[in-house]
């Protein structure tokens, strides 16, 4: 129901829309001004810790880990998690009469995330680092299919049957062969960088060399900074599903801006939301994009796209997760200062799936 052009006429439903939109701006402007005033307290700044990749077997393990109950604090609903976070459900884990297969999991997260463990039971301030190679691997795809005419209706977009949560990326017809590693972690307790470069070769592109990930992470007070390249995945429960914004798309150059670790609100007028998290990007798009303004028209072209994406979630009880998603396309406003075409896109394109969220 967050697209004009395909509501419904009937009264109930529109008035049922107007009033979760009312109450979603009124909560989520509260919860903003709260987590803002956080970063304005003198609060110790968690340790600054690189990112799991979204295509590590830990999402996995953490997904039948949370739902076997050793994971009580909450999993937040923004991917990719920090090595901290994972590093503190495991130090609070009770592995007392764990099921084999699961120690398994357990032991394997532990051994990597053994520095981030160390320094939350030590209570340290300073960490020496741990920048070093977390993965590499080589693996042959071989691809039979017919991806010609895979092509979204009114977009400059395609997808590719049987290839999803792969970045972007398509296989040629026939043999691929893909290389990729992953160096990563914390240079200190301030700074954390990633890096994923992808080789591949096949008989339709030959040989080609990207970067799948590549940023710098910091912080100012309790909040995150990163910029560079990388895969997100926001929303949705298990560890591939997403509801707007997830790593089936090629990932985007941005500035993304969070919190460093859920805030618990303990008390005053925003404790009945319990946990929260805020992340916020921004990105360019780039040129040539289709935008169909109104339904029945035929998509337009524009240049200097800009995305911004929220995401706010929150968790007044361990079995209460709620979210509020919004996505506002800008079009070369600084530029033009006009603002007509971005109201357009904005009211097509910003949404929140906070009502769904409370039915699931």
């Amino acid at each position: 129901i967050n697209n004009p052009a395909i509501i419904p006429t009937y009264d109930w439903i529109v008035n049922l829309k107007e009033m979760f939109v009312f109450m979603n701006k009124f909560v989520v402007a509260g919860l903003m001004a709260g987590l803002l005033s956080v970063g304005a307290m003198a609060y110790a700044s968690p340790l600054v810790t690189s990112n799991i990749p979204l295509d590590s077997p830990y999402y996995k393990y953490l997904d039948k880990l949370e739902g076997m109950g050793y994971i009580e604090d909450i999993t937040m609903e923004a991917k990719p998690y920090s090595r901290l976070d994972v590093a503190k459900w495991l130090v609070a884990m009770d592995t007392t009469g764990m099921e084999d297969y699961l120690l398994v999991y357990y032991n394997e997260m532990a051994q990597d995330l053994a520095p981030e463990m160390e320094y939350l039971k030590s209570g340290a301030d300073s960490f020496d680092g741990n920048l070093k190679l977390r993965n590499a691997e080589v693996k042959y795809v071989y691809y039979d299919g017919n991806s010609a005419n895979c092509d979204y209706e009114g977009a400059n977009a395609s997808f590719q049957p049987l290839n999803k949560n792969n970045n972007g990326y398509r296989y040629g017809d026939g043999s691929n062969g893909v290389a990729s590693f992953n160096i990563s972690g914390s240079i200190n307790e301030d700074v954390a960088l990633s890096l994923t470069p992808r080789f591949s070769y096949d008989k339709d592109q030959n040989g080609d060399a990207s970067l799948v990930e590549g940023y710098v992470k910091t912080h100012l007070g309790v909040w995150s900074i990163e910029a560079g390249k990388q895969p997100l995945l926001w929303g949705g429960k298990g560890h591939n599903d997403a509801f707007a914004y997830s790593n089936n798309a090629t990932p985007h150059t941005m500035l993304k801006i969070g919190l460093l670790e859920p805030h618990t609100f303990d008390n005053g007028f925003l404790k009945f939301l319990g946990k929260a998290n805020v992340n916020v990007f921004y990105t360019d798009m780039g040129d040539n994009r289709l935008v169909r303004f109104h339904k029945g028209t035929k998509p337009e072209p524009v240049d200097d796209m800009s995305l911004i994406g929220m995401l706010v979630d929150v968790a007044p009880t361990d079995i209460l997760p709620l979210a509020w998603n919004a996505f506002l396309w800008l079009e070369n406003l600084i530029r033009t200062g006009s603002w007509e075409t971005t109201q357009k896109i904005q009211r097509m394109r910003v949404g929140t799936i906070l009502q769904v969220l409370m039915l699931s």
